[in-house]
């Protein structure tokens, strides 16, 4: 019953978050960490087209890449 009862643990306990070198932020075993560091790895670009309202216009689009660039 040794090996049945581990086995059953397996399927009942949750996951355990492991430290694994990956490329990305997923590695990170804390998810509040893992948004932090996401939160500051955003790049001017990446910040145009998340944080930015909508663009109607190309002179919207150019004045807003100067404004985070």
């Amino acid at each position: 019953m040794g090996g049945r009862g581990r086995l059953l643990r397996q399927r009942t306990d949750p996951p355990q978050r492991r430290t694994v070198a990956r490329r990305g932020y997923r590695h990170y075993r804390d998810d509040a960490m893992r948004h932090e560091c996401l939160r500051h790895a955003i790049t001017p670009g990446r910040a145009l087209i998340v944080l930015a309202e909508r663009i109607d216009s190309v002179d919207e689009l150019l004045a807003r890449v100067r404004q985070y660039s």
